[in-house]
């Protein structure tokens, strides 16, 4: 399940980067007349495609980490918030759920 979320913001974040890409690059090409490109469909079509490759592999190091801070929490939740190295904005909801004697995924 971890992998799965990662995946889910490269996929968002691919799509993003080349929409805007392929959108900025027709209205630049539409709006620029010296180019004398009569069709702007096309060329932002392939800036599109390059800006979403170039994004896919940026993201694919956004998408590792978060997958491991994604298992380092749920890791930290299994052992009940055993220890004290986490960050200083966990260390609060990391007392509350100790005193509530429960991790912070479970229900119920």
């Amino acid at each position: 399940m971890g992998a799965a979320i990662g995946k889910i913001f490269m996929v968002f974040g691919m799509l993003l980067i080349a929409t805007a890409n392929g959108t900025a690059a027709y209205y630049f090409i539409s709006n620029y007349d010296a180019l004398g490109v009569k069709q702007p469909i096309p060329p932002a079509i392939c800036c599109g495609i390059i800006g979403g490759i170039i994004g896919m592999l940026f993201l694919s190091i956004f998408s590792f980490s978060s997958d491991a801070i994604f298992m380092s929490f749920l890791l930290d939740e299994e052992l009940r918030f055993a220890g004290d190295s986490r960050p200083d904005n966990m260390k609060e909801f990391a007392e509350e759920m100790k005193k509530r004697g429960r991790g912070g995924c479970e229900c119920c």
